[in-house]
């Protein structure tokens, strides 16, 4: 009898452990449990305390090769790296750890491109993660920077590009007047868009091409082309250095994308659009303010383009302390997200580039300690947390990923390059500079 009772609570202790809670994504098959480590709370611990946390990254297509390597970790309140693994292109990279639900963890995106002069490692940390699954998508490219040649006659004096390079651009005022330039797609057929104002004209005109052919040469008659349809009027505080660029969406044998329609450097801006040809768009406008406590601003807008006065967006923050090791912060201003990043400096423009950006949820009092964290990402000693300063605090809005954190974390790895109309993503900036 007493072996009876042994043996039913053992089949009870196990039936009870089957219903715990595991955090494993529904649309992941076959993942593998890694990192090896006993889960945190030692001996005693109640086994309903413990739960699955799953993060993976799925890497389509061929996005890491022999100049661009990747990694991911999963990291606990102290630094101590739990797990690490190696990104691999086409696969489903996945750390699964038993895991105290009670405790906070870290996930860890790491990035070395040694495709230019200056060796990059960029490290981008999210802060209290439950989990989930992203994706590294390698965007697939067919242009192989070949170019075709574009020609206009009859273009009077001089003509001014709205949204193609003016590098290279040939021009000559015999005969009525000629521009020739070599320009090229990302892929092949595509859709190619090209606006220019001539001197005789006063509103800008266009040449649209939906399915551009490789190798395609077009010549045309600048006079016969038609005027772009509509503008947009944009009035922005007067800032020390300004930029605001339209992009439209259309899409392409290759997927949907996302093509530069006008931009200006001028605080009242009028910017031009085609009718017909794009379905959504993307204003972007970029400023910098001010010399006593400087400061930037980016303002995205999606949608329909509307004319609009606009304000520099309040933000305020105080800086507690801006150590790596006890980093303190406290914002006036309600925001979603916010980044800190850390960089060390270079004497040279070919040595190395160390980022640090640490991500996580808005908060108005955030502090933080990242030093063991990165010293132990780095044991060969390659780079420590004594090399490495702050550089800047973000503080994000963004009106459709609002509390949605791993919709965010996903941004930042894989840029989403559209969202719906109507959606605005306002971020402010702030420098060392910035709170003296």
């Amino acid at each position: 009898m007493k072996k009876c009772l042994i043996f039913l609570a053992v089949v009870f202790f196990f039936s009870c452990s089957s219903d715990g809670t595991e955090m494993v994504p529904p649309d992941m098959n076959g993942g593998v449990i890694e990192g090896g480590q006993n889960p945190p709370g030692g001996e005693g611990q109640e086994e309903d305390e413990t739960e699955v946390l799953s993060i993976s990254i799925q890497v389509d297509g061929d996005f890491f090769g022999n100049s661009l390597q990747g990694e991911m970790l999963l990291s606990n309140a102290n630094g101590e790296v739990l797990s690490r693994k190696e990104l691999l292109n086409n696969t489903l990279n996945e750390i699964a750890m038993e895991v105290d639900g009670d405790l906070a963890y870290d996930f860890t995106y790491l990035i070395r491109d040694s495709s230019e002069a200056a060796y990059k490692v960029a490290v981008h940390t999210f802060t209290d993660v439950k989990g989930g699954m992203y994706v590294l998508e390698d965007t697939p490219t067919n242009g192989n920077g070949d170019q075709f040649l574009f020609s206009l006659l009859n273009t009077g004096d001089d003509i001014e590009s709205l949204n193609q390079p003016n590098t290279g651009a040939m021009r000559s005022t015999g005969n009525g007047g000629s521009y020739s330039n070599n320009f090229g797609l990302k892929d092949y057929p595509g859709s190619f868009y090209a606006a220019f104002l001539g001197s005789n004209d006063s509103e800008p005109r266009y040449y649209y091409n939906a399915r551009l052919e490789r190798n395609a040469e077009v010549s045309l008659d600048f006079t016969e082309l038609p005027f772009v349809e509509n503008s947009v009027t944009l009035d922005f505080p007067s800032v020390s250095i300004f930029g605001v660029s339209l992009s439209g969406f259309v899409d392409e044998d290759a997927g949907r994308k996302l093509k530069l329609i006008d931009q200006s450097g001028s605080a009242k801006a009028k910017l031009y659009y085609p009718e017909g040809i794009y379905d959504n768009y993307k204003l972007s406008a970029f400023l910098n303010c001010c010399s006593d406590f400087p400061r930037a601003y980016e303002i995205i807008a999606f949608g329909l383009p509307v004319g609009l006065t606009f304000e520099l967006p309040i933000y305020e923050a105080t800086l507690v302390d801006d150590s790596l090791d006890n980093f303190q912060m406290n914002s006036l201003t309600e925001h979603h997200f916010n980044t800190v990043k850390f960089t060390n400096g270079q004497s040279n423009f070919d040595d190395p580039v160390y980022t640090f950006e640490i991500h996580g949820m808005g908060t108005t009092s955030l502090d933080f300690s990242k030093k063991d964290l990165y010293d132990n990402m780095f044991p060969d000693g390659e780079i420590t947390s004594g090399d490495i300063n702050f550089g800047s605090l973000k503080l994000i809005n963004h009106s459709f990923l609002d509390g949605a954190y791993e919709q965010y974390i996903q941004s930042v790895l894989g840029e989403r390059e559209e969202y719906p109309s109507g959606t605005r993503i306002v971020t402010a900036s702030f420098f060392q500079a910035s709170f003296r």
